[in-house]
């Protein structure tokens, strides 16, 4: 009988040893969901970023573009003012 109790109080132990791991696991789990949930929502956030940033560059770029073929058609505007200046100052001549 007391061989019984001693096998019994060893399975008890095991069994609350085990217990405990199973707990420390599964809280473990839940601990890794919070993180991947976490990182999850700073993906998210960070893609969102990442995609208003696209479009911004998309507007500079567009916006540049515009610039510069109104800069090359001033220009092209000023040489030929430059251009009847000089006519001009030649017939006065």
């Amino acid at each position: 009988e007391e061989e019984l109790i001693k096998d019994f109080d060893q399975l008890k132990m095991r069994n609350e040893s085990n217990c405990a791991t199973i707990t420390d696991q599964l809280d473990h789990i839940s601990m890794l969901r919070e993180q991947v949930e976490h990182l999850s929502e700073k993906l998210q956030e960070t893609n969102q970023k990442l995609h208003d940033i696209q479009e911004e560059k998309t507007v500079l770029i567009n916006t540049f573009e515009m610039t510069h073929e109104n800069t090359q058609t001033l220009e092209i505007k000023l040489l030929e003012q430059e251009v009847k200046i000089q006519r001009q100052t030649s017939v006065i001549e």
